[in-house]
């Protein structure tokens, strides 16, 4: 029940930002129409997919992106396009192809810090994938120096730790198996 009376105050205040944009011009139609989205909480793409005449209103309504929603829009369009282009090369198995990708959108930069996190650790996935482990924890560390301040740090160490322990396993499995007959000692290391 409480669930529902937050969703019903939150329709509230929805449609009294909507009323206010109703009766304003310019930027300040467009900041009373982005309260009406963010009221709502609602995920990207149900604003895209509900909301797209609200959001055309706010471009026309701000054609100077002076509240940078259209910054945040383009921002939003190149993660999922790198996604799906993300997808391509790991569909195709092609790990240097995903690190170039990785790399330049990087260094093309532009993102929210989150948004550059996620950029950021897939590349230390793809370098794990490769069992380039070294480098897969500098690129763990480079993007904890990048986005210090995070609430998905836990996270970010929990992976750093693993591939960490990984390492250690990876040094001391021939040690282990050094009893074994040949065939056994070639068998790879569990990751």
């Amino acid at each position: 029940m409480a669930h529902l009376d937050e969703l019903r105050g939150n329709k509230a205040k929805r449609d009294e930002a909507l009323a206010t944009a109703e009766k304003a011009e310019g930027v300040a139609k467009a900041k009373a129409l982005l309260t009406a989205l963010n009221v709502m909480k609602l995920d990207d793409k149900l604003v895209t997919n509900f909301y797209g005449d609200i959001t055309d209103q706010i471009k026309t309504a701000d054609p100077k992106d002076e509240t940078g929603f259209g910054k945040k829009l383009a921002a939003k369009k190149r993660v999922t396009d790198f996604q799906e282009d993300l997808q391509v090369l790991a569909a195709n198995k092609d790990m240097d192809g995903a690190l170039s990708l990785v790399d330049k959108t990087i260094k093309e930069g532009g993102f929210e810090p989150e948004e550059t996190l996620e950029i950021m650790m897939t590349r230390a996935v793809i370098l794990a994938m490769q069992n380039k482990l070294d480098d897969a924890i500098k690129a763990i560390d480079d993007a904890k120096a990048a986005v210090p301040n995070t609430p998905k740090m836990t996270d970010v160490n929990n992976f750093r730790k693993r591939l960490e322990d990984a390492k250690k396993k990876a040094a001391t499995a021939p040690a282990k198996e050094e009893g074994k007959p040949a065939k056994e000692a070639e068998k790879p290391a569990d990751k």
